[in-house]
C-alpha cells in the first residue's frame, strides 16, 4: 500500500511518472502510539503543501484523507504524510535520478527500491 500510493501521489503532484532510476522508501505507522509525537511533528513541520480530500455529496470528507508534501524540482525530490481518518499515517521519500539513497529520519535503517512499474517492478 504504501509503495503505490507514494507512486500515485508523486504523480499526481509531480506530473511525471517514476522511473526504475527513481529510489524510493515509504512507511507506515499509527500516530496514537508512544512514541510517534515527533515523527508526526517532523512531517508537520517539513512539509509545505497540503491537500484536503473533497467530495460534493459527503460532508467533511477532509476527514477522511488528507496529505501534505513538498518537492524540489531540481533534485527531483518528493516527500509525502498521508493521512486516513484520524488514524493511519502513510509516508513517502522519492529521491530522482544521480540523488543518494534517502537515509534521513525515519528511513534512515530502510532499504530503499527502485521506482517505476511493470512486470517486474509492480510497486
Amino acid at each position: 500500500m504504501e509503495g503505490k500510493l507514494t507512486h500515485a501521489l508523486y504523480l499526481r503532484e509531480v506530473g511525471k511518472i517514476m522511473t526504475p532510476a527513481h529510489r524510493f522508501v515509504a512507511g507506515i505507522y499509527q500516530p496514537q502510539l508512544d512514541h510517534t509525537g515527533a515523527l508526526t511533528e517532523y512531517f508537520q513541520n517539513l512539509l509545505p503543501n497540503v491537500t484536503i480530500g473533497a467530495r460534493p455529496n459527503i460532508k467533511a470528507y477532509g476527514d477522511r484523507f488528507r496529505y501534505m508534501s513538498g518537492y524540489k524540482d531540481a533534485e527531483d525530490f518528493f516527500v509525502f504524510a498521508a493521512q486516513f481518518g484520524r488514524g493511519c499515517i502513510i509516508w513517502g521519500i522519492v529521491c530522482g535520478p544521480g540523488m543518494r539513497d534517502p537515509n534521513i529520519g525515519p528511513a534512515g535503517s530502510m532499504k530503499p527500491k527502485a521506482g517505476g512499474c511493470g512486470p517486474d517492478r509492480t510497486p
